[in-house]
């Protein structure tokens, strides 16, 4: 999530980070371009197009967990030994990576207690 400075210092001053356990305060830095265009259309600085524009270009993102796993390592050797008579070795050895990480993928999804977790 893309913040604006200073929302750090304002969890700390404001107690967020000590009773909430919160590192910075979650304004995105799109509700900041929400705040200054609606404050230029309202002065007529600028069009209604253009204040729809600017909504329309800086959706809202919410905050979300990224968790990265790594896998075991492969060998060349036993990408190679994938191939079998007549198989093109590379591709051998693509398709059994892609099986790896779609079995990875498959369980980090089952451990997804809901949509948004």
């Amino acid at each position: 999530m893309i913040l604006p400075p200073g929302m750090h210092f304002l969890a700390a001053v404001t107690g967020a980070r000590k009773y909430l356990g919160l590192e910075a305060i979650p304004l995105p830095l799109q509700a900041l371009v929400w705040l200054l265009a609606g404050m230029a259309f309202g002065e007529n600085w600028i069009s209604g197009w253009l204040f729809l524009l600017l909504l329309l270009a800086t959706p809202p993102l919410y905050p979300s967990k990224i968790t990265t796993v790594y896998g075991q390592p492969i060998s060349p050797n036993e990408l190679l030994a994938q191939a079998g008579p007549g198989d093109d070795p590379i591709d051998a050895g693509y398709r059994y990576v892609e099986g790896i990480m779609q079995h990875m993928m498959d369980e980090l999804a089952a451990e997804r207690r809901w949509l948004f977790s």
